[in-house]
């Protein structure tokens, strides 16, 4: 989708913007594929191009879809691979349908590149246009800079999170209102059935829960804020109150960016001192931990304080 991301350059300094898979190349083992952004979610694909869980965004985000029994054919007549995190799962001349949470790269059936593929992986044909993979293989992958952060700020980035929601943009603020929050995230794909199949909780209702925003106003100052909910103790915000609590904890200056992170039981702040983690919130229940207790998680964002 066409999803927040907040960043952090080799010098120090917090970056945010929006990104899309635009144009890019790909190794598969010793094969380099090239594309331009016009080959991603194309209605007339070439000798190459990519699908992925964006695709007709605006059609399919307008429609009342029973979204857990939906899915999306592609690449019909077409060599397709299916890659999610960084790994081949599906091989086949024909078609494949779109998975939630990775991508097709999809092939003329009489593409050099098919020629190449076949080779590198030592493919074996199996039944119904199907491929075993024969060797050995990497995955290294490179992609264009997100839209409007030139390239020389982009390759001093150290490290970039991405898949998150922008709730303020160059001090705009993106939900002031039920309509706007939901321009905001048809926009960036959240009402997409695919989207909604990632979701255990649909983060783009306009309810209070536990929320997780990190952002910077328009003098630099960096901030993260926790709001705790679905508990005896606190019911949670919905987007606009998170938004209009941080501006008066800012006032006088304003947001320039602010993203909201996973939320829900995963909403947790902490501090780490003399090797001692301490809450400073109150997480949420979750299926495996109790109301007060961190949720494990893969994904986290620590900051260091450095004293001079």
């Amino acid at each position: 989708g066409f999803e927040g991301f907040f960043g952090y350059t080799k010098n120090g300094l917090p970056i945010f913007g929006r990104r899309t898979l635009e144009g890019g190349k790909i190794k598969i083992g010793d094969v380099k594929i090239y594309w331009k952004k016009e080959a991603v979610n194309t209605d007339n694909p070439k000798e190459f191009c990519i699908y992925t869980p964006f695709i007709k965004n605006k059609e399919l985000s307008g429609k009342s879809i029973d979204y857990m029994n939906f899915s999306h054919p592609v690449g019909d007549g077409r060599f397709n691979i299916i890659i999610v995190n960084n790994k081949i799962i599906t091989m086949r001349e024909g078609d494949v349908f779109l998975p939630c949470v990775g991508v097709v790269l999809s092939f003329h059936k009489d593409s050099r590149y098919v020629k190449w593929l076949k080779n590198s992986l030592s493919l074996k044909e199996r039944e119904s246009g199907y491929y075993e993979i024969g060797a050995p293989y990497k995955i290294k992958l490179t992609l264009d800079p997100p839209q409007g952060i030139p390239s020389d700020v982009w390759d001093n980035v150290k490290w970039a999170y991405g898949g998150g929601t922008l709730l303020v943009d160059e001090e705009i603020n993106l939900v002031k209102t039920k309509e706007d929050a939901y321009k905001n995230f048809v926009n960036e794909g959240w009402y997409h059935p695919l989207s909604k199949q990632t979701q255990e909780t649909q983060v783009q209702k306009w309810v209070r829960n536990p929320r997780n925003i990190i952002g910077i106003s328009n003098t630099g100052t960096f901030f993260v804020m926790t709001f705790s909910g679905r508990t005896k103790e606190s019911i949670g915000v919905n987007f606009k109150e998170a938004i209009n609590i941080a501006q008066k904890e800012l006032f006088p200056q304003k947001i320039k960016y602010a993203l909201n992170l996973d939320g829900g039981s995963s909403v947790c702040l902490g501090l780490i001192y003399n090797k001692e983690f301490f809450e400073l919130n109150y997480p949420a229940p979750s299926p495996i931990t109790p109301a007060g207790m961190v949720r494990p998680v893969n994904s986290m964002v620590i900051i260091r304080s450095h004293t001079r």
